[in-house]
């Protein structure tokens, strides 16, 4: 069956959501919009069309452009502290300039910030680039099961391949609790991002009021996602949502239910298992309320049960 461009789109997106919690990383509630500083062309108040013959892939390299930045700094600190950033300390650049560590441990956890002085470094998203200003982390451990960071991100550079300016600002909170009945492998993430935005030359992607939860119990992981995404890919916004969080067995292929949303100027569903509402054996995608697409397996997001 030949897909309907919004179909490859949206099924591209939920595939990459899902991989996301298979991964550990990146919801039920809300989305309201947190202030923004770099978005120049007002991105955040332009709705896309979501409809049958509109084109959405784009918004995979939109999400693919806010991980690249949320990744940066651990690329960077991973490159040239090998080690870990666990004391206070200076390191060259590999092309120049200095990294600055400062780590203060308290009887809670401990604080951390990496400061860039004019520092060259070489990254697998985007080259050789400059990197000015810095990350702050604080680090909060409760007991043996609960853990909780805030980091915030406020990075000036360039990258020297091209020339373009770049900027990364915003802020994410994550916390974990292990160990649910008494099962060390148990967890549960909630990974809250008021707002974080990235933008290389005139390419701009960001997230307002994201929430990620994961939660992993015996054989099964749940997750949940919400937040506005938006950025030049698109030239709008769109709205991600779970109205049903997305199930994963370790025995199954597929997710075993769940629904992703993606709303905008009109919206679209990717429904799993016993969420297609027996529209398909494993995925269904559906438009404005009605089912567009249906799949026997999970191929065409290209998932695979990673657990």
């Amino acid at each position: 069956m030949k897909q309907q461009p919004i179909v490859k789109g949206v099924m591209l997106v939920s595939g990459a959501a899902v991989l996301a919690a298979c991964g550990g990383g990146g919801g039920g509630g809300g989305s309201s919009s947190s202030a923004l500083s770099l978005d120049t062309e007002n991105y955040a108040n332009k709705q896309i069309a979501i409809s049958a013959d509109a084109n959405v892939q784009n918004l995979v390299g939109l999400y693919d452009g806010i991980a690249e930045g949320l990744a940066l700094v651990g690329e960077v600190e991973g490159t040239l502290l090998p080690a870990g950033a666990e004391e206070s300390t200076t390191v060259d650049c590999d092309g120049g300039g200095t990294l600055t560590v400062s780590y203060v441990e308290n009887g809670q956890g401990a604080e951390q910030s990496l400061t860039f002085n004019a520092c060259v470094v070489t990254t697998s998203s985007y080259g050789a680039v400059l990197l000015n200003g810095g990350y702050d982390a604080v680090l909060t451990v409760s007991g043996e099961t609960e853990a909780s960071a805030s980091a915030s991100y406020d990075i000036t550079g360039e990258r020297l391949t091209t020339g373009e300016p770049l900027q990364i600002l915003g802020s994410t909170d994550i916390r974990i609790v292990s160990g649910a009945g008494g099962n060390p492998d148990n967890f549960s993430l909630t990974n809250t991002i008021d707002a974080f935005e990235i933008k290389l030359g005139s390419d701009y992607a960001a997230i307002t009021g994201g929430d990620i939860r994961i939660n992993r119990t015996e054989s099964t992981t749940e997750f949940s996602i919400a937040g506005k995404i938006l950025g030049s890919d698109i030239g709008g916004y769109v709205q991600l949502s779970t109205p049903a969080p997305v199930v994963i067995s370790d025995t199954e292929a597929c997710p075993i239910e769940g629904i992703i949303r993606i709303a905008s100027d009109g919206s679209a569903e990717v429904r799993y298992g016993s969420s297609a509402s027996g529209t398909a054996q494993a995925v269904a995608v559906w438009i404005d309320g009605q089912v567009v697409e249906s799949y026997p397996d999970c191929s065409t997001v290209g998932f695979t049960n990673g657990y």
